[in-house]
């Protein structure tokens, strides 16, 4: 009966422990995750500045459709990159 009850007993610590080095794991993985979200909507946000400010621009010399087909061109351009980068990255 006493070997059962330090099996348990070993049993219960093993599983504290275990829990907790996957608790301080997960925190770290949820502020990691956190972080990377905030990056992304601010370089999307940056983007979308980017391509405002160029429509802007080439609107001044070029009027307001070349200036639509050019910032449009760019955008894709930017998707199709990004686009590469990740499926490079995934294979």
């Amino acid at each position: 009966m006493k070997a059962l009850t330090n099996y348990i007993t070993a049993l219960t610590d093993f599983l504290e422990a275990e829990l907790n080095a996957f608790r301080v794991k997960l925190v770290k993985t949820v502020i990691a995750t956190a972080i990377v979200l905030c990056a992304g909507a601010f370089a999307l946000w940056g983007v979308g500045l980017f391509m405002a400010a160029l429509f802007l621009f080439v609107m001044f010399y070029l009027g307001p459709t070349l200036a639509a087909v050019i910032t449009g061109g760019a955008a894709l351009v930017i998707a199709a990159v990004v686009a590469g980068i990740g499926l490079w990255l995934a294979r």
